[in-house]
């Protein structure tokens, strides 16, 4: 597909450094810090304006992606809580990747979730439940990357803050648009393990991406995809000006029309691989910086409309996110 784009794929990223930030615990985030003693009407809201910019290597269409975005929050004794997300995304074009009307692509997307966490007598843990719908518009004139996702997770973790386990599970509609390639559903599944070492310092996360498309005709004949990301983080005091966690992490294998919280990857270009590294400091009372950078790798179907030949080539997405984070 030559008209094509990503949906605020650093943006979600970096928002796992902030906990339950859209609905979603991460692994880690919820590792270092149990939910309080409850306390009657304590309510906390949060709000979190980001943005995200990238460059395309080698890509035979796109040039550039920039992204901006808010998020807001609003959770009762971290027990329960819902969040929703807005956020508009530019990608720029190359002269051969569209006419010269349509050589930036806009979209607005829009978010919400919401999450609820349990203790149950019989489980030595916290048990959360939480699920997310994410719809995103644009003016691709191919009409078939506008997509409607939802997804929904079970996660545990231990009292001791050492072990985590989540089930993980999306399903996306796409429009049959009007390139003649018929409609296309996703449906994702993501276990996820997450494991505590030297003293609670370190956090390590494995999450596999199983991706059954429907449709051969928007997926380069890829009929299922499997890929492992894996993260490390480390925490720190906080003290100063060094970071309070900083977070690595690569992704190993193939996936494509991939979800994750708050972001869908809604173009048919196959993701063949890609490493992050991001750190969040503590600046202020209630606030958090965050900043993210990292590189993707992926393979593109080049149609002969814009090649002599169709034949698949590859290139490479780099991206800087900042985000900050105010909680009342």
């Amino acid at each position: 597909m030559h008209a094509s784009l990503i949906f605020s794929k650093s943006y979600c990223r970096a928002a796992l450094l902030c906990g339950a930030l859209f609905g979603l615990p991460s692994a880690f985030a919820d590792g270092n810090e149990l939910p309080p003693l409850p306390v009657p009407g304590e309510w906390t809201m949060a709000l979190m304006p980001q943005a995200s910019y990238g460059t395309y290597s080698n890509s035979p269409t796109r040039d550039s992606v920039a992204t901006v975005g808010m998020s807001a929050d609003l959770q009762y004794l971290e027990r329960y809580g819902m969040a929703l997300g807005l956020s508009a995304t530019t990608v720029k074009q190359k002269s051969t990747g569209a006419s010269s009307g349509a050589r930036k692509l806009i979209q607005t997307a829009y978010n919400l979730s919401g999450w609820e966490r349990y203790t149950p007598d019989d489980l030595p843990g916290v048990l959360t439940l939480s699920g997310e719908v994410i719809v995103a518009r644009n003016n691709d004139s191919s009409k078939e990357t506008g997509v409607t996702t939802a997804a929904a997770q079970m996660a545990f973790l231990d009292y001791a803050k050492e072990s985590y386990l989540d089930l993980g599970f999306a399903y996306s509609s796409y429009a049959a648009g009007n390139q003649g390639n018929g409609a296309l559903t996703v449906m994702q599944f993501t276990p996820t393990i997450g494991l505590a070492f030297n003293e609670a310092a370190d956090w390590l996360q494995f999450r596999l991406y199983h991706i059954i498309p429907d449709n051969l005709k928007r997926t380069q004949n890829v009929a299922s995809t499997d890929a492992v990301d894996v993260k490390w983080t480390h925490f720190f005091d906080g003290t100063g000006w060094s970071p309070n966690q900083i977070q690595m992490g690569a992704l190993v294998g193939e996936r494509i029309y991939a979800v994750e919280p708050a972001t869908v990857y809604n173009f048919a270009d196959l993701q063949t691989g890609g490493f992050m590294l991001a750190a969040q400091w503590n600046f202020a009372e209630e606030a958090l910086l965050i900043v993210q950078g990292g590189l993707d790798k992926y393979d593109a179907l080049v149609p002969a409309t814009l090649d002599s030949v169709s034949h698949t080539t590859a290139y490479s997405a780099s991206y800087l996110y900042v985000g900050v984070r105010k909680q009342w």
